[in-house]
Order: structure tokens, then C-alpha cells, then sequence
């Protein structure tokens, strides 16, 4: 119980963090007219973050004063390489400029609610780390870097079908939904989060969770008729 509860306590200030990020640039995509200034908007947050890294590694005393300054939001794999936060907004932006504006949101929102309360939950109540053992029944090989557990996956569902439930009545997209369209899209959306969350790739979550999960939506979405196909 001790150690259990000292993972929680490493894990959650940097997971809060991640979800009042998500939720902040989330919102803003949300409002922010047209999709070009969001995309614009991303870009420059991109572009600053990726040069305070730059700086930060290229020069050991200030990326020591960034250690003990952002230390209860940096993982010990992130003081001498590129931080989550960048590789999130680098997914962010991606995701704002491929996908359409509808989907580019609920992308966002889903990185920054999905895969921390996923983890979250996964530490706490966590029994079985599905996507290791399953990669392993079919493989044969060992995969310790794929730690899923199956009930922080149902949480990430659960968590993103409700906030999906409740973007689709401020998009001017789904805003017009019946309530079986909202609740077949919000099903999707879940889905397609809890996808994205439970895939065991050795990519950072961070880029590839919005990237995966706006891309199941866009394309679930699209087959059922929820949404026009390549639209912006």
C-alpha cells in the first residue's frame, strides 16, 4: 500500500498539470476562430517550448535550475532529453493542422483527460496490464515497456465519452446532433480515446495518443455518417 501510494504521489502533480494544459488549449481550440489562428496559436507555443529545450540542453546550468524548478513534473528520462510537454504540443499542433477543427479538439481533450486519469486509475486500481500480457500471448516476447492496465483504459473511455458528450454542444459541427447522433459519436469518441491511450507503442503518448485517437474518430465518424468526409 505504501508503494502504491508513493507512485500516486510522484505520478500526480505532473498529471494534474497535463490535464489543466489539456483542458486550457482544448478550451481555447474551442473558440478560437477561425482553425488557422488555433493552428497559428499551437505553432508559436511549439516553437517557444522547443527552444527553451534546445537552451535548456545545450546549457547544464540552466537546465539544473529547470530540474529543481519543474521537479515535480519532470520524469528522471526527461532531465537530459526533450520534456512530455513539447512531444504534447507537438501532437496538439499536428493534430490541429491534419485533422478538422471538430476532431482536432476533441483530440486535445482527450490527451489531456484520457491518458491521465488512464494512468491515474490504472496505479490505483490497476489488476491486470492487458496490453503486455496480451502482446505476449500472441508474440511469446516480453514487453515491460507496455504497462496498460485494463481498468485505467475503461476510465479513459468512460472520461472521454462524457467529454465528448459535452464538446459536441459547442461545436458548430455536431451542435445540431439528435441525441442518438451524440450519443453513437460520444461512443466513438471514447473509443477512439481509449484506443489511442492503449496501444503499447514506444512512442511518447503525447504525440501519438491525439494523433491516434483523432484519427479512429475522423474515420469511425465519417463511416456511420456522423460527419462530412475531408472538410475543414
Amino acid at each position: 500500500m505504501q508503494i502504491l501510494s508513493s507512485h500516486l504521489d510522484i505520478h500526480l502533480p505532473r498529471r494534474l498539470f497535463h490535464m489543466t494544459f489539456g483542458i486550457i488549449l482544448g478550451g481555447v481550440g474551442l473558440y478560437l476562430e477561425p482553425k488557422s489562428t488555433f493552428v497559428f496559436f499551437l505553432a508559436a507555443l511549439t516553437l517557444i517550448s522547443l527552444g527553451m529545450e534546445i537552451f535548456r540542453l545545450a546549457v547544464p546550468s540552466f537546465n539544473h535550475f529547470s530540474q529543481i524548478f519543474m521537479r515535480p513534473f519532470l520524469r528522471d528520462c526527461e532531465k537530459k532529453q526533450m520534456t512530455g510537454a513539447t512531444y504534447y504540443l507537438i501532437g496538439c499542433t499536428i493534430a490541429a493542422i491534419v485533422f478538422p477543427r471538430a476532431i482536432a479538439v476533441l483530440s486535445i481533450f482527450y490527451l489531456g483527460l484520457g491518458d491521465p486519469v488512464a494512468s491515474l486509475v490504472g496505479l490505483k486500481y490497476g489488476r491486470k496490464i492487458f496490453s503486455k500480457q496480451w502482446l505476449s500471448y500472441f508474440s511469446g516476447r516480453s514487453f515491460p515497456w507496455a504497462q496498460k492496465s485494463l481498468e485505467g483504459s475503461l476510465a479513459c473511455f468512460f472520461v472521454c465519452f462524457l467529454a465528448t458528450f459535452f464538446v459536441t454542444f459547442h461545436l458548430g459541427k455536431t451542435e445540431h446532433f439528435s441525441l442518438n447522433d451524440r450519443f453513437l459519436f460520444s461512443v466513438l469518441g471514447g473509443a477512439a480515446a481509449m484506443l489511442g491511450e492503449f496501444l503499447p507503442l514506444r512512442t511518447d503518448d503525447n504525440l501519438s495518443l491525439p494523433l491516434i485517437s483523432g484519427a479512429a474518430l475522423w474515420l469511425s465518424a465519417t463511416v456511420f455518417h456522423l460527419l462530412p468526409g475531408l472538410y475543414f
